[in-house]
């Protein structure tokens, strides 16, 4: 679920949307697993990392680029999503 709160500031960021109400959603859920055991903590963070890395990458390989084919700039983003 960090990984999706991660993806979503990414695409608001990017749209340049309000982050406001994800990063406070983020904090509140991060604050809720320190606060209670059982909860690990680490791997939420490495969620949200994963989840803001892995929708960057995305992102940034479907821009089209100027001197690239679309049938490479086609395979650069399959390789990418793999």
């Amino acid at each position: 679920v960090f990984g999706l709160f991660g993806a979503v500031f990414v695409l608001q960021r990017l749209g340049g949307s309000d982050t406001t109400a994800i990063l406070t959603l983020l904090g509140v859920n991060l604050v809720y697993g320190f606060m209670v055991s059982g909860i690990s903590w680490q791997g939420h963070i490495g969620g949200a990392i994963a989840g803001v890395a892995a929708t960057w990458v995305l992102v940034r390989m479907a821009r089209p680029r100027s001197g690239v084919t679309e049938a490479a700039q086609n395979r650069r983003q399959a390789l990418a999503a793999l």
